[in-house]
């Protein structure tokens, strides 16, 4: 059963097309934003499709819980899950989508690269950054904010589990075994790759199985803690709005000329000069050579 769906990325990319056309924008800021909406379509792209293989073998089934596109705040902690599958043993797999269209290699070292323009480019550890959704997801299970069923007085615990989908783009392993290699797989073999760990699983967890009811129930708390998060990507560009009043223009809004500062004293005398004087040359400059004079060393005729 599905009890929650990808929020789509639509908005954001609406909202990205108009800043295109911002007064403001400049040729830097236009490459940056074209790129994040490339980068966001793709991201996108690669949840839809790895969520098309889960919801077609498990969305018609009671015995899952399928919940898409989950962003919790624990701790500090932040997780934005793709996608998070529950079974009736407790099972909960974390499953992160990743579109590399160049494909992907692992080095032994367990260090990524994707290509862009047939060049190599380093990129975070998919392995890692889902191991920190799953680290989060346990803390909010650590907490009495999601209730497990209980058996016997003692309650049921869950087994998180981290699994990489990868919709496009070939995989480059390492020779030799890197931890959690095992985890990346291509999107369209994330049902028998789970399967295939149910059927070597212990006998003993069908001891734990819980009704129907119970896992709906559960995936219903969870999907509550869903915190979902509107980036202003106005302000992240640099391209608020100047808001104002329309139609008319208030006395705030106005520009009012500063006084013209005092001189130490007339430029030719050295003596006493105010305000109103200095105005009056600064308004015929021309006429006195643009040096602020007194009223008694102003010449009748234009200084030469």
């Amino acid at each position: 059963m599905i009890l929650k769906r990808a929020e789509g990325a639509d908005r954001d990319v609406a909202t990205l097309q108009r800043l295109l056309t911002h007064p403001r924008i400049t040729p830097k800021l236009t490459q940056q934003i074209e790129l994040e909406i490339k980068r966001i379509r793709a991201g996108a792209s690669g949840e839809r499709s790895a969520a098309y293989y889960l919801d077609f073998d498990l969305a018609s089934t009671d015995n899952w819980v399928v919940i898409h596109d989950l962003r919790i705040e624990i701790d500090h902690m932040v997780a934005q899950i793709d996608h998070l599958l529950i079974n009736r043993l407790l099972d909960i797999w974390v499953c992160e989508s990743k579109a590399f269209t160049n494909g992907i290699k692992i080095n032994e070292h367990g260090e990524f690269v994707t290509f862009y323009e047939r060049r190599p480019h380093g990129v975070p550890s998919p392995i890692e950054q889902n191991m920190r959704h799953v680290r989060a997801l346990e803390a909010l299970f650590s907490t009495s904010a999601v209730k497990f069923p209980t058996r016997l007085g003692m309650t049921i615990r869950p087994k998180l589990q981290s699994v990489i989908l990868v919709s496009k783009g070939s995989i480059q392993r390492p020779k030799i075994n890197i931890p959690g290699i095992d985890t990346i797989i291509k999107a369209d073999q994330v049902v028998g790759h789970i399967r295939k760990r149910f059927e070597t699983g212990n006998p003993l967890d069908i001891a734990k199985l819980i009704s129907i009811d119970t896992l709906s129930e559960l995936g219903n708390q969870i999907v509550s803690h869903h915190r979902p998060i509107v980036f202003d990507w106005a302000k992240r560009f640099g391209l608020e709005e100047r808001r104002g009043p329309i139609g008319r223009t208030t006395a705030s809004a106005v520009a009012v000329p500063a006084e013209p500062p005092t001189a130490a004293g007339c430029e030719r005398c050295g003596g006493q000069i105010s305000v109103a004087e200095i105005r009056y040359c600064k308004a015929h400059s021309a006429r006195f050579l643009g040096l602020a004079l007194c009223r008694n060393c102003q010449p009748k005729k234009t200084l030469a």
